[in-house]
C-alpha cells in the first residue's frame, strides 16, 4: 500500500505521537524532548510544547481538542493548553519512575497514569489559562459576535485582543493578539473555521479559530476598518475603512476583487449576500451588488438614516431615520412597500422577524413597537424603558424580544401579546447584545466597560424551537432553576492501585495516513444559483448619489428569570 504523505522534515527521532479527535492536530514527542504540534492537513509546523523538559513518553489529547496530557521519563504528567501552548498543571507521580501510559476517563473528568507497577487517578479540572486577570480585557470592549451554533462569543477591543468564551461553560476559552491598534469590528465565518477582524491599524486579519493563528493580514485600506463582513460562501470578506472605501476580497489569499467609493457609516449586507446596503448618516442609503460592485437604488428619508437592516430571508430591507419614521423596501429592487409612523423621536435600532410578519424597533422616546408589516399599524406599544432604546433582539420563533437601553436595563417582550415577561439591570448603558436562537444565552455589550456579561434566560417562553444548533445540557438538581455550574478548582485525590508485573508482549502498529488536502482550497461555491466567478483585476466603481425619485396564534408565554452568570 502506497504512502499517502510523509513528514520527513524531522530534526530528532519520535518516541510518541498523538492524533486530536478532529484530525486537526499531530503532536510528536522527540528525543529533544520538545513535543512538536503539527497540521494533520499540512504537516507543517504549528508551534510546540517544551516547558515540561524531559522527554515524552506518553501524550493523551482531550475530546475537545483543547488540552494535551503528556506523561514524561521524570514521573510527572504535564497539562498544556493545546491551543496557546501554555502549562496548566503538573502532578506529580509518586517516585521518579517514568510514565509508561496515560488516558483520560470517557467524561474527561479523571486522568489515568500507569508508571512502573502502580496507577495513579487525578481529578482533571479544564482550564484555558492560569491567569486568571487575562480573562478580561484590560480596555473597553469595542464589538461582539456570536457563533452560529451559539457555543461560542467573540469580543474585540481596545486592548488590541479578540477573546472567545465558551457559552457551554460560561467562561473564558481563549485570547488572540496580532493587533497594533484598538479592534473597531469583528465577523464570524458561517461554519466558524476563521474570524475577521478589522482595526484602527488599517489591516484586517484573518484568524483560523481552529489552531488561533492569523492565516491574511489584509493591508489595501488606508484608514481605519469601520466594518467587516464575511460573505455566505465563507470564501469572500467585505469591510469598509473610515476613508469610504469598500473592498470585498478573498479570505484565504487577500486577492481584492472589487473596489468601491461609497458610504461607510452605516452598512448591512443581505443575509444571502447578494447585495449591500449602505449610507454615510445623511438622509440617502444606496444598495448594489457583491458581484460587480453595480449601484441598484438610492433610498431616501427626509431626514437622517440612523439605522438598517435585512429580513433574514433578504426580501426587505427596512430603515429607521431621525423624521421617526420606518421604511420596508424590497431587498432586490429598492421599491418602497410600507412607511411606519408612530414613534415621536429619532429611531435607533430595528429587528425583523424570520416571518417577515411583524417588525420591531426602538427610538429615543424610550418606547418599543410592534408592527404588521403588511398593514402598517402599530400591533403593541411596550413601555418601560427610562432612556434610548439602543439594541432589540429577536427569538427564532418570533415570540419574545429583548431590548437594551440607555438606561442599563435589559427587558424581555411578548412579542403576541406586548407585555413585559422579564427585566435585568446592568448598571450600565446598554450598547448592544447578541443572542442564541432561543434566548437560552444573551451577550451584552455594555459602553465604556472591559466586561463582557454572559446572560442566561431560564424558563424561557420559547418553546419548540426548531433551531438544530442548540444542544445545551442543563443540571436539574433544582426544581425551579436548571442553572449549570461554573467549575471550581478542587483539591486532587491521589489513588495508588498496585499491579502486578505482566510479561511483555510485542505489539503491531501502524503509521497514521495523512491526506493532504487544504480547506481553503476547497471548490468555489455558488451564492443562491449565481456561479462566483474568481477575477483578479480590481474594479473600481463611483457611486453617483444623486436620487431616484422613483399570525399564527401562539400559547400565552411564562413567566422567566434572567440571571449573570
Amino acid at each position: 500500500m502506497a504512502a499517502l504523505n510523509e513528514i520527513a522534515d524531522m530534526e530528532t527521532p519520535v518516541t510518541s505521537m498523538a492524533i486530536s479527535s478532529d484530525n486537526t492536530f499531530l503532536l510528536l514527542g522527540c528525543e529533544d524532548k520538545c513535543v512538536y504540534v503539527r497540521s494533520v492537513v499540512t504537516g507543517t509546523e504549528i508551534h510546540r510544547l517544551d516547558r515540561h523538559g524531559e522527554k515524552a513518553t506518553k501524550i493523551q489529547i482531550t475530546g475537545d481538542c483543547h488540552h494535551a496530557v503528556i506523561g514524561c521519563t521524570n514521573g510527572s504528567i504535564y497539562i498544556y493548553n493545546l491551543r496557546t501552548t501554555e502549562l496548566l498543571d503538573v502532578y506529580e507521580v509518586p517516585g521518579t519512575c517514568p510514565v509508561t501510559s496515560v488516558c483520560c476517563s470517557r467524561d474527561e473528568s479523571l486522568i489515568f497514569a500507569a508508571s512502573k507497577d502502580q496507577v495513579s487517578v487525578w481529578s482533571l479540572h479544564k482550564r484555558y489559562t492560569r491567569d486568571v486577570l487575562d480573562n478580561n480585557h484590560t480596555d473597553h470592549v469595542t464589538c461582539i459576535t456570536l457563533s452560529k451554533d451559539g457555543k461560542n462569543a467573540y469580543s474585540g477591543s481596545k486592548d488590541k485582543t479578540l477573546k472567545c468564551w465558551n457559552l457551554d461553560i460560561n467562561d473564558f476559552s481563549e485570547s488572540l493578539q496580532g493587533h497594533d491598534g484598538p479592534i473597531t469590528c469583528v465577523a464570524l465565518a458561517n461554519d466558524e473555521a476563521f474570524a475577521a477582524t478589522g482595526s484602527e491599524d488599517r489591516t484586517v486579519k484573518v484568524w483560523s479559530l481552529t489552531v488561533g493563528v492569523i492565516v491574511t493580514n489584509y493591508q489595501e485600506h488606508g484608514a481605519l476598518i469601520s466594518s467587516v463582513s464575511i460573505l455566505e460562501d465563507n470564501l469572500r470578506i467585505i469591510s469598509a475603512d473610515a476613508k469610504q472605501n469598500i473592498h470585498i476580497w478573498r479570505a484565504d489569499e487577500g486577492l481584492p476583487l472589487i473596489k468601491c467609493t461609497g458610504d461607510t457609516a452605516l452598512l448591512a449586507v443581505s443575509p444571502n449576500s447578494l447585495y449591500v446596503a449602505s449610507g454615510e448618516g445623511n438622509n440617502s442609503i444606496q444598495m448594489w451588488t457583491t458581484e460587480d460592485g453595480n449601484l441598484v437604488k438610492t433610498l431616501h428619508h427626509k431626514d437622517d438614516i440612523t439605522c438598517l437592516t435585512f429580513s433574514q430571508d433578504s426580501q426587505f430591507l427596512v430603515t429607521g431615520s431621525t423624521d421617526c419614521s420606518l421604511k420596508v423596501w424590497e431587498g432586490d429592487t429598492g421599491k418602497l412597500t410600507q412607511v411606519l409612523v408612530e414613534h415621536r423621536a429619532a429611531v435607533s435600532c430595528i429587528s425583523v422577524t424570520n416571518n417577515n410578519s411583524s417588525v420591531v424597533s426602538g427610538s429615543h422616546d424610550n418606547a418599543v413597537i410592534i408592527w404588521d408589516v403588511c398593514t402598517g399599524v402599530v400591533e403593541h406599544k411596550c413601555l418601560g424603558h427610562t432612556d434610548t432604546v439602543t439594541t432589540i433582539r429577536l427569538t427564532e420563533d418570533g415570540i419574545s424580544a429583548i431590548s437594551g437601553s440607555k438606561d442599563g436595563m435589559l427587558r424581555v417582550w411578548s412579542i403576541m401579546h406586548g407585555t413585559p415577561i422579564t427585566v435585568f439591570d446592568m448598571h450600565v448603558p446598554v450598547i448592544n447584545l447578541i443572542i442564541t436562537s432561543d434566548a437560552s444565552h444573551i451577550v451584552v455589550h455594555l459602553e465604556n466597560e472591559c466586561h463582557v456579561p454572559l446572560m442566561c434566560l431560564h424558563n424561557s417562553p420559547i418553546q419548540d424551537v426548531k433551531s438544530s444548533h442548540i444542544n445545551l445540557e442543563l443540571h436539574e438538581d433544582s426544581g425551579v432553576l436548571p442553572i449549570r455550574p461554573t467549575p471550581v478548582q478542587i483539591n486532587r485525590t491521589v489513588i495508588r492501585y498496585r499491579v502486578s508485573a505482566r510479561i511483555p508482549k510485542a505489539s503491531i502498529s501502524s503509521i497514521p495516513e495523512i491526506i493532504k488536502l487544504s480547506p481553503f482550497k476547497a471548490p468555489l461555491q455558488s451564492v443562491k444559483g449565481k456561479k462566483f466567478r474568481r477575477d483578479k483585476s480590481q474594479k473600481h466603481v463611483n457611486w453617483d448619489k444623486s436620487a431616484d425619485t422613483s399570525k399564527q396564534k401562539t400559547p400565552r408565554p411564562k413567566s422567566s428569570t434572567c440571571i449573570v452568570l
